[in-house]
């Protein structure tokens, strides 16, 4: 830039540019270093510190209630599978009913498995455990028959020595 003056000189101005630049140390503020700290912390640390942030929030503001505890459910679980084994109820399955019934109905599971709605529950699962006798076998006959075994080698069908022998024995006696 320049400027005229009133004598006809040219008087040159200095821009920022051409002066040294001087640092200003300031401190920094909050924002600044907690960015800065943002940057080098990893996504799952960043994660748990916001979960931290969060949980004091909630709690300081009444939002939360104190966590009553998975221990404390799992063991009274634990009782409860106890005391069914005692009354005979062993399966998994079982007890699940009857401590669903139970939590449903805000009864004891001792009480449950007494009440007719558990106990017939309880039947038609233990009857569908239980399998049918197999009826395909009754109208048989062994399979060492002599009779049945010549059939089958009238039939074409591969017979072992051993049964080759018996109906070789039934066809000459």
């Amino acid at each position: 830039m320049t400027f005229q003056q009133e004598d006809g000189e040219a008087e040159v101005a200095t821009t920022d540019a051409d002066e040294p630049e001087v640092e200003e140390t300031t401190e920094e503020s909050e924002d600044v270093k907690e960015s800065k700290e943002a940057t080098t912390e990893t996504p799952d640390a960043k994660r748990a510190r916001l979960k931290r942030q969060l949980d004091q929030h909630e709690k300081k503001h009444g939002f939360k209630e104190e966590p009553s505890g998975k221990d404390n459910a799992s063991s009274d679980d634990r009782y409860d599978r106890l005391a069914l084994r005692q009354e005979g109820v062993t399966e998994k399955d079982e007890q699940n009913i009857a401590i669903e019934y139970a939590k449903w109905k805000g009864i004891d599971v001792v009480d449950a498995i007494k009440l007719p709605a558990v106990k017939a529950e309880l039947q038609t699962l233990r009857a569908k455990d239980v399998l049918a006798p197999s009826t395909r076998t009754a109208g048989r006959t062994t399979a060492d028959d002599p009779a049945q075994l010549s059939k089958q080698y009238k039939a074409g069908k591969y017979l072992t020595p051993d049964q080759m022998k018996k109906v070789r024995k039934h066809l000459r006696g």
